[in-house]
């Protein structure tokens, strides 16, 4: 007799409740298993660390949590399923794939005595099913979590114990409760395990488990956006974080069709959903850019004597530098919701009716006031001159610019991003120090930012004042993002956004691609980047003139170059890195090249028309092999020698 599906879900609601049930799908279309295979290795763990055995984790239930608290569950169950993922050999449940069975069969989809849903699809259950609650406390939170066997019912496992905010913040609260679980499961733990269990996860990855809740939760709470702009985030935060990954590009493509409302025929229907929808995007985007734009103020000094005046007794102090060097994870976080707001822009232009619904969007905003414009900032700093004793001997005043301008592509309807506004190194001194008062030791601080004292300041406006050799040892800094090599590729770049280079606009003929800006990594070059456009002639084809470029380095990373990206230049060598896969037409033609280094199976349109010196037909013919190609042709003044002869050498 077939049990009516209001009667199974009842049961579904009751074992997820008492943890009595677990379920595992595979897609019928591809034959994936939704279990995913732990990502441990035997250095984890001793004997099988549980081989065979597979675990559904739920989110604990939230108590007493406040409202913007409410991912608080899905982190910790996030935590909790990379550690049982990371550190045993037990096999965890797909989240996704559980939220997608549970949603469908409460979907109302089934009649209530449809056959699909008295076994939940044929789902076999998993071996473990862990679920608890976590209670917000004066202290902190309480964790009571327990893993029940599915094939008798018996617990397999609990956790009770304490968490301060701080252990959330950084983990260790559920690290060790996972470290204490998986023991009661059989886990053999090695040291070196239990040592990274016992300590705080990387920074990286709690900010991307916090991204992904967050998406989760907004996502399930209808702001589709949102969820967008944190899954981005996410992902950008730790890229091996497949579950992020996944989540961007289905709610994308869902966007993107442009058929929310496909149901709507009424065209003034549907043109009001999608202005709710860009209304959302950009009060998502808003509430990003919003507040206080954060800036490191590094300083430093090599104190110097200037002119002396005699008469007075006095003396000139030079040698101080200030900057206003940009935070690069704030930059970084606003390149998700960069994409996020492109991604709805397509999803607009896919219904083909948005020029006539008159939405230039997102140039032109939907709400009164457009979060895209660009944000100047500056600051008055007061920088004081103080001897061995404590007193202030000196002081003076600079003004620091600050701000970022908006940059635009495809006709001024998507975003590349924010390209921050640097006014570079400030050099300061001090006039008509008393001479007096200058002892052995002189140091330099801070005194205020905009009238506040500098604690105050730092706080209020988020500037983070650090000495230079302080700045240089921050992780951001030591991972390439120095000072100088940061402001240099502002200075000499255009842009550089979601991964592209735009436009260079330097002096140096010597080039060096960067392969990291605030912290986003460069992957394309994109096209006429080292060339200026003469003329545009009525038929839309240009002349060039290229800027004067003698050499270049390209780092691995880069996977495209683009149309005329160095065309016209002075290129005699040239080292193509292994990341390179697409080289579009004509973006080294007119170099007097004789020399080129060059990967296999290089694609895009790099054969016959790249280069135009006769390489491309010499690495077709050599089966596109990796290699140094070498001429000794002559070139002609504008770079062409279009019947070079190559020989290639592995």
């Amino acid at each position: 007799m077939k049990k009516p599906l209001a009667f199974i879900k009842f049961l579904v609601i009751f074992s997820l409740t008492m943890g009595s049930t677990a379920c595992v799908t595979t897609d019928s279309a591809t034959q994936t298993s939704s279990v995913q295979a732990s990502s441990a290795s035997s250095l984890n763990f001793t004997g099988d660390g549980g081989k065979g055995k597979s675990i559904t984790i739920l989110p604990p239930e939230g108590k007493g949590l406040a409202k913007d608290q409410d991912y608080i569950p899905g982190l910790v169950q996030g935590e909790f399923m990379a550690n049982f993922a990371g550190y045993s050999a037990i096999s965890v449940f797909d989240r996704m794939n559980l939220e997608k069975n549970y949603a469908e069969l409460f979907s109302g989809y089934y009649s209530d005595d449809a056959a699909a849903g008295t076994d939940l699809g044929h789902l076999p259950p998993t071996d473990y099913f862990m679920n608890g609650s976590i209670t917000k406390t004066s202290t902190g939170y309480a964790f009571q979590i327990q893993i029940t066997n599915t094939g008798d019912k018996e617990l397999a496992a609990t956790y009770s114990g304490p968490c301060t905010i701080a252990e959330l913040d950084n983990f260790t609260g559920i690290r060790r409760a996972s470290m204490d679980l998986l023991g009661q499961l059989g886990v053999e733990l090695t040291e070196q395990s239990r040592t990274e269990l016992a300590g705080a996860a990387e920074q990286q990855s709690v900010n991307a488990q916090t991204a992904l809740a967050q998406g989760i939760t907004a996502q399930r709470g209808g702001t589709v956006v949102e969820a967008l702009s944190y899954y981005f985030q996410a992902a950008n935060y730790d890229s091996s974080l497949t579950e992020a990954a996944s989540r961007v590009n289905i709610l994308s493509a869902d966007i993107t069709s442009g058929d929310m409302g496909s149901n709507i025929r009424n065209d003034l229907a549907w043109r009001d959903q999608w202005l709710a929808r860009l209304a959302e995007a950009e009060q998502v985007y808003a509430d990003k850019v919003k507040g206080p734009t954060p800036y490191y103020l590094v300083y430093d000094f090599n104190i110097q004597q200037g002119a002396v005046d005699y008469n007075n007794r006095t003396v000139d102090i030079s040698g101080v530098t200030v900057d206003l060097v940009p935070n690069a994870a704030w930059f970084n976080a606003k390149s998700s919701v960069t994409n996020v707001v492109n991604v709805v822009r397509q999803g607009l232009l896919a219904t083909g009716r948005a020029d006539t619904w008159g939405l230039n969007w997102p140039r032109n905003s939907v709400g009164r006031n457009s979060p895209f414009g660009n944000r100047g900032e500056s600051f008055n700093v007061v920088v004081e001159l103080v001897n061995d004793t404590g007193k202030t001997i000196g002081s003076t005043r600079v003004t620091l610019e600050g701000g970022w301008d908006m940059r635009w592509k495809d006709n001024d309807r998507a975003l590349w991003g924010l390209w921050p506004r640097i006014q570079g190194r400030q050099d300061i001194g001090f006039r008509g120090v008393k001479a007096d008062e200058i002892t052995d030791r002189l140091t330099i601080r801070i005194a205020n930012i905009d009238g506040m004292n500098a604690e105050t300041a730092s706080k209020t406006k988020a500037i983070n004042i650090l000495r230079e050799t302080e700045y240089m040892r921050l992780p951001e800094v030591l991972a390439g993002a120095d000072t100088r090599s940061v402001l240099r590729v502002i200075q000499d770049f255009e842009g550089i956004a979601n991964g592209t280079i735009i436009n260079y606009r330097g002096t140096s003929r010597n080039i060096v691609i960067p392969a990291l800006v605030f912290g986003i990594p460069v992957t394309a070059i994109g096209p006429e980047v080292f060339v200026e456009v003469v003329s545009v002639n009525q038929y839309g084809s240009k002349d060039y003139r290229g800027k004067g470029i003698t050499s270049v380095i390209i780092p691995n990373g880069i996977t495209s170059i683009g149309e005329y990206a160095f065309h016209s230049n002075r290129l005699t060598s040239l080292t193509i890195p292994k990341s390179v896969t697409s080289i579009d037409q004509n973006a080294f033609s007119g170099n007097p090249l004789a020399s080129i280094t060059i990967p296999d199976n290089v694609g895009g349109r790099s054969v016959g028309i790249a280069f135009q010196n006769g390489f491309d037909s010499a690495y077709q013919k050599n089966g596109k092999k990796a290699g140094t190609y070498t001429t000794t042709a002559s070139f002609s003044r504008d770079g062409y020698a279009p019947f070079a002869k190559w020989t290639w050498r592995p």
